[in-house]
């Protein structure tokens, strides 16, 4: 009965590591924001599919509109 006890009490590094994580708030919103940043790498495709560098000038001054809510800019960033 002893071997069993002693069996269940063993802990694998990786529990030790979750365990220890689980205790740091800090470590633990951390890991969430790194998730976070990984799935919006993965699925930026999805969010954002307008080529970043491609330029259209004769679109710059229209109005916004249902497919561009903010105004179709002419580049990626405004300066």
């Amino acid at each position: 009965m002893s071997k069993n006890n002693a069996m269940t009490k063993k802990k694998t590094p990786f529990s030790i590591f979750w365990h220890k994580l689980k205790q740091r708030k800090t470590a633990m919103v951390a890991g969430v924001f790194i998730v976070l940043l990984v799935l919006t790498a993965v699925f930026a495709p999805l969010i954002a599919p307008y080529d970043p560098f491609k330029t259209d000038y004769s679109l710059s001054m229209l109005p916004p509109n249902l497919d561009h809510p903010a105004g179709p800019m002419s580049t990626a960033g405004i300066y």
